[in-house]
């Protein structure tokens, strides 16, 4: 298996993708009035659902496979921003976001000095 070294190069946001927002207009039917926030269908919430079942176990095997290098700061903001877009989307509390969140913990790593503790 190769690891694709450029995951963390790749500057687009998680709603820059086809994906994204196609799940997002099919969860969010047009309704008569105009909101911001418009209400979820009778599928839910697709694009989360998405990030739960797909995106976060691909992330943490590819992390785990050694995609991440830990001292790079590139890698690591990369990672930080990731994983903020993905915490407005998925509950902070989800299992799977937590693998993701263990590792941006302040006391185990200094995004501002790029180094681990």
């Amino acid at each position: 298996m190769s690891i694709n070294t450029s995951l963390f190069q790749d500057l687009r946001t998680l709603d820059s993708f086809h994906w994204y927002s196609s799940l997002y207009e099919y969860s969010r039917p047009k309704s008569h009035e105009d909101s911001e926030s418009p209400e979820l269908g009778p599928d839910g919430d697709l694009v989360s659902a998405t990030i739960m079942t797909a995106v976060l176990p691909r992330l943490s095997k590819l992390i785990e496979g050694g995609a991440l290098d830990p001292f790079s700061e590139k890698d690591i903001r990369r990672l930080v921003n990731l994983a903020e877009e993905i915490e407005v989307s998925v509950e902070r509390s989800n299992h799977k976001f937590q693998v993701i969140a263990v590792l941006l913990q302040p006391d185990i790593f200094d995004v501002n000095r790029s180094r681990w503790f």
